[in-house]
């Protein structure tokens, strides 16, 4: 993606940060619902679901069972944006091996079976 679009995309939409194994990829994530609905879905995504919403994100670059489009850092450009709004700590961030939606302020969301 040319990064003015999605530097302007990140301005106006919500955005999630992803982090794959470690920083193996970084992806950025536009929900296209509001933070409450995020949040809401987030809760009740099973452990079994988030595995294969990450491998379909690696893989297929599809992002069922969660809704919006994904956009992975491919050039230097989107990888140096990506590093400056993690750096802000003003967005959601999801780090693949956690398992948790990380609000700005740090606190977690849990996935719905995440310690069962």
């Amino acid at each position: 993606m040319i990064i003015e679009k999605l530097e302007s995309k990140i301005k106006f939409e919500l955005v999630v940060l992803l982090e794959e194994d470690h920083g193996y990829r970084w992806w950025f994530w536009f929900p296209s619902i509001n933070i409450s609905e995020l949040e809401r879905r987030w809760s009740l995504l099973t452990c079994d679901e988030y595995d294969q919403w990450w491998e379909r994100i690696s893989v297929t670059k599809t992002h069922e069972p969660l809704p919006g489009y994904i956009e992975c850092a491919n050039t230097n450009e989107e990888r140096e944006l990506w590093i400056a709004l993690s750096a802000t700590r003003k967005y959601y961030r999801v780090e693949e091996q956690q398992g948790t939606l990380i609000r700005p302020d740090g606190t977690e969301i849990e996935l719905k079976d995440l310690y069962e």
